[in-house]
């Protein structure tokens, strides 16, 4: 959507007007639909809380699922953990709808992916995987990959100058910092390392608890001390 600078403006004031008269629903519906504002603070807490649908939703209208590694990263971890949690409440034909339609697409990006997927819905209880020992509250672990999904979305160049940070303590407040485009490290457990310019993506590294390491082959273990 191509704006000048007057029209953003506008739009900035109507989204910050729609949010101190308590209309935040449709001030992120003009964020996405304007693709000029990304809100953070909006994003993460749909996330934590396990709103993934409206939390892709509103990604997309900033980016697509295949764009760049970026957002494959953040889409895959929506997904992910939408599949966990549902298999932390033991919904076994919902976790295969996700492995059928949410994950297999990704499958392309790691042939292992579909197949782990698959085996941990079978399996009696996941959490006797040694990958998931550790795994408790759902939402803990969502805390735990907030700053992975924050690396993605501010080194994503579709995002660059778009997100917005909340100022505390300041009636809910956000600004849009200067961004310069430069590419962040990636964190080691990332679904694809970021790669040198022109290579081509690498394999999927499977993210969960904090308690066990990715081997090369992707394939998750627990980490030994």
């Amino acid at each position: 959507m191509a704006v000048s600078n007057t029209q953003r403006d506008a739009i900035d004031s109507i989204v910050q007007y729609l949010d101190r008269i308590n209309l935040r629903q449709s001030a992120r519906m003009l964020e996405r639909e304007s693709g000029l504002f990304f809100n953070l603070a909006y994003f993460e807490d749909c996330f934590v809380r396990g709103a993934f649908e409206a939390a892709e939703d509103y990604m997309m209208g900033f980016t697509g699922v295949h764009d760049n590694i970026f957002s494959i990263n953040v889409v895959f971890e929506l997904r992910w953990h939408k599949f966990l949690a549902t298999l932390s409440e033991n919904h076994r034909e919902e976790a295969r709808v996700i492995i059928r339609e949410k994950l297999q697409p990704l499958g392309i990006y790691n042939q292992e992916l579909v197949g782990f997927a698959t085996y941990l819905v079978n399996m009696h209880n996941f959490r006797m995987h040694e990958a998931f020992f550790y795994y408790g509250d759902p939402e803990y672990h969502r805390r735990e990959r907030v700053e992975f999904i924050r690396v993605n979305l501010e080194s994503n160049p579709l995002l660059f100058g778009k997100i917005r940070y909340p100022i505390p303590n300041v009636n809910n407040a956000v600004i849009v910092p200067p961004q310069v485009p430069t590419a962040l490290a990636v964190p080691a457990a990332s679904l694809i390392p970021i790669p040198a310019p022109r290579a081509a993506p690498r394999p999927l590294a499977l993210p969960g608890p904090r308690n066990f390491s990715v081997t090369p082959s992707w394939f998750p273990r627990t980490r030994r001390t």
